[in-house]
């Protein structure tokens, strides 16, 4: 605009219109900016070596082109009629006065929004997950993978060897079988989506329920069908090899094309999973369903819908999560301290299957009852802790597994001090790290002010106030009293070993902690194996001295 002025503003002078100046104007405005932005670029992109931040920069003159756009726009729109019409020298000033005010305030406005996006590290990148997420963080926290592994996946049963090509990933949900009762009095059914629980009336007893477990072996519908209607035994005859009468009915649903080989694990969708909501699906899921008389009326199973079929993968493999809501009495009970950190369960505990290493353990029936967390199972009636209990917990103590989300991060209830050492950290306030820290726990310390934030990971529980790290705090705490407690969070597996959505900052590009960066290095290989393909003649050669392979083997 200022060398628009410079060569004269004649409102005679139309755009693009014969005159002395008017080639002169097109070129001062035109193409010497855009002569000197494409020398930038040019020189820019060939000094970045790939580097991201510097590519950005070095392709900044592009964002002139809307504002040269607009430019051009507002002037054949308001400041061009002006000149065409013949107007009076004083309005066409006030036309073009005006014109410079709205075209400077359009691009005050453009630098203001492109000032705004580029506050983050990254231009773009760390703000999408709030884009496309809907809230912040969204597609930026780390989570595990829902795949599917080849135990989890079917195949026609015309095929009898199949290639993984010929093999397909599980249904959703879907109609499979359809039940009724024939025999005496009421037959009621709930699934448990691994097996199916029958009783004789709609909240059974415990030690009445039947169970029958989905197929651990090759098995088709049609087969287990026949199977279920042996392994229910009538209430009148509830002997152990009596009332295998056959009047449980079931048929393979009408909708199945295909009978295939059902694979193991999970088949039975509960009957929550259609609800809307998680208060009206567990309620539906703990329900026991009434079965028909007649077939005409049959009750319908459907299959597990297929997120259930998937596993949960992270960084370091599949992920075995615990489901655990409340509190869940154990089997016998707690002898004497057999070691340092260890108790001894009696012959009636089944500690393989009931702890596993970051469940909490606590004492039941005591004056004062204790809790521990559990670093390892050694057997069925030996526990390590991260501590151990103290003299009260003698021989018949009864106790209880306590849920502890380990997935996600937790905020410490206190805050931390120096200790002794640069390697001990004493809690202050409600800390209970008897309860809460285990050895090889990642701690994430927060220090107040500029002082940043650092990880540790926890060495030992010494007492319930006191633990030992890895490496010393070089900002968030000094042992010279000049630094306020600060604060910590016990950081989840999820967030060590999950996987974001995108990576939220440009030192997370390359780093593999995202599926784009997982998905990336995918259609790489995907490109490199389809790189021969491309190749003509007798370009597709081996090195000299290379060993020929047979491409058919």
């Amino acid at each position: 605009a200022i060398a628009w002025f410079i060569t004269g503003f004649n409102p005679d002078n139309k755009l693009g219109s014969g005159g002395t100046d008017v080639g002169l104007r097109w070129a001062l405005i035109i193409a010497l900016p855009a002569v000197a932005e494409i020398v930038q670029i040019i020189y820019g992109l060939s000094r970045a070596r790939g580097q991201e931040v510097q590519s950005l920069l070095a392709g900044a003159p592009l964002v002139h082109l809307p504002s040269v756009g607009l430019f051009l726009l507002v002037y054949w729109a308001w400041l061009q009629p002006a000149a065409e019409s013949g107007l009076e020298a004083g309005e066409s000033w006030w036309r073009l006065l005006l014109w410079v005010l709205l075209v400077g305030g359009l691009w005050a406005l453009c630098a203001w929004f492109f000032h705004l996006g580029g506050r983050s590290r990254r231009l773009g990148l760390s703000n999408l997950s709030t884009w496309l997420g809907g809230q912040p963080g969204a597609l930026g926290d780390p989570r595990y993978v829902r795949l599917f592994d080849d135990a989890t996946l079917f195949n026609a049963p015309t095929e009898t060897q199949p290639t993984l090509d010929k093999r397909y990933y599980p249904s959703d949900r879907r109609p499979i079988l359809r039940l009724w009762w024939e025999g005496p009095g009421e037959l009621w059914v709930r699934s448990r989506r691994d097996h199916l629980e029958f009783g004789f009336a709609a909240n059974p007893p415990a030690n009445t329920i039947q169970r029958v477990l989905a197929p651990l072996g090759p098995m088709t519908l049609a087969d287990f069908a026949t199977y279920l209607g042996r392994a229910i035994r009538e209430a009148a005859n509830p002997g152990p090899f009596g009332g295998f009468t056959n009047k449980l009915k079931a048929e393979k649903h009408a909708d199945v094309d295909w009978d295939y080989v059902l694979p193991a694990g999970l088949l039975f969708a509960a009957f929550g999973d259609d609800r809307d909501t998680v208060a009206a699906a567990q309620a539906a899921n703990d329900a026991f369903q009434k079965l028909p008389v007649a077939q005409a009326s049959a009750f319908v199973l459907h299959h597990i819908p297929r997120a259930h079929s998937s596993g949960r993968f992270g960084l370091a493999g599949p992920v075995d999560l615990r489901t655990d809501t409340g509190p869940v009495d154990g089997a016998g009970n707690i002898a004497a301290l057999v070691a340092p950190n260890q108790v001894q369960g009696n012959a009636a505990t089944r500690f393989w299957t009931f702890f596993r290493p970051g469940d909490r353990i606590r004492t039941k029936a005591l004056a004062t009852n204790e809790t521990r967390v559990v670093t390892r199972v050694i057997s069925d009636q030996l526990l390590e802790l991260n501590r151990p209990f103290t003299a009260a917990v003698v021989a018949g103590t009864n106790y209880e597994r306590l849920p502890d989300d380990r997935e996600n991060d937790l905020n410490g209830p206190g805050s931390l001090s120096p200790g002794i050492d640069d390697f001990t950290l004493i809690g202050a306030g409600v800390d209970d790290f008897e309860a809460m820290l285990m050895p090889g726990d990642v701690l994430r310390i927060t220090g107040g002010g500029t002082r940043g934030v650092e990880e540790r990971t926890v060495v030992a529980v010494v007492t319930v106030r006191t633990l030992t790290i890895d490496r010393p705090l070089l900002k968030v705490l000094d042992r010279a009293g000049t630094t306020p407690p600060a604060r910590y969070v016990r950081v989840g597996r999820r967030t060590l070993a999950g996987l974001a959505a995108v990576p939220t900052s440009s030192t997370d590009l390359f780093a593999g902690r995202s599926l784009l960066d997982h998905a990336a290095d995918f259609a790489a290989l995907l490109c490199l194996g389809g790189t021969t393909q491309m190749l003509i003649g007798n370009a597709e050669r081996t090195p000299t001295g290379a060993p020929m392979i047979d491409r058919a083997g």
